[in-house]
């Protein structure tokens, strides 16, 4: 008596993909990371964009010495709203910044990014190949027969399903003598 259901297992098999598209995804994403990092060494411009920071933070200072003067001065007011404003632009990271409005023109990403669009729907068109066979299966069996056959680790499913089942003393269930 099988408690699967074919949609447990349709659910199980977009699950696994689900995990290897994640899986190519943070790879892609790490090795893109690592080639802007050494594009970032290699040119330079971390040195540059440290420096800015720097200097704004000296700027930052500055501001709240000229806000502490005014304070200070009964014949002043200073109005914090322009701080906020202000204070904000002084609050930018500088590399994050950079990082977000510079394009990478490598021809290692160039190629990470095809390699990734070439993996990602290979992915998915063999994982759409799988849903489309399990689809066409009468049984529940035969479905996770054929995805044991692929390499699936199953035993999720089925720990599911005898998870679900529950011990039965049998010698209480025809007492009667008839199981018919």
């Amino acid at each position: 008596m099988s408690t699967i259901t074919k949609v447990t297992v349709r659910n199980f098999v977009e699950a696994v993909e689900y995990k290897a598209l994640r899986s190519i995804a943070k790879k892609y994403d790490e090795q893109v990371k690592a080639e802007k990092e050494r594009i970032m060494l290699e040119s330079g411009v971390r040195a540059n964009l440290k420096l800015m920071q720097d200097k704004l933070s000296e700027i930052d200072k500055v501001y709240d010495e000229v806000e502490s003067v005014c304070n200070a001065c009964a014949e002043l007011k200073y109005n914090n709203q322009c701080y906020a404003s202000i204070g904000r632009a002084l609050n930018i990271n500088f590399e994050a910044s950079f990082n977000e409005c510079t394009t990478f023109n490598s021809k290692k990403i160039v190629e990470l990014a095809q390699e990734y669009d070439i993996k990602k729907d290979n992915v998915k068109n063999e994982y759409a190949k799988v849903l489309a066979s399990i689809k066409r299966m009468g049984s529940v069996n035969k479905m996770i027969k054929y995805l044991k056959d692929l390499g699936f680790d199953t035993t999720s499913i089925e720990k599911e399903q005898t998870a679900i089942t529950t011990n039965v003393d049998t010698k209480y269930l025809f007492v009667c003598g008839d199981n018919k």
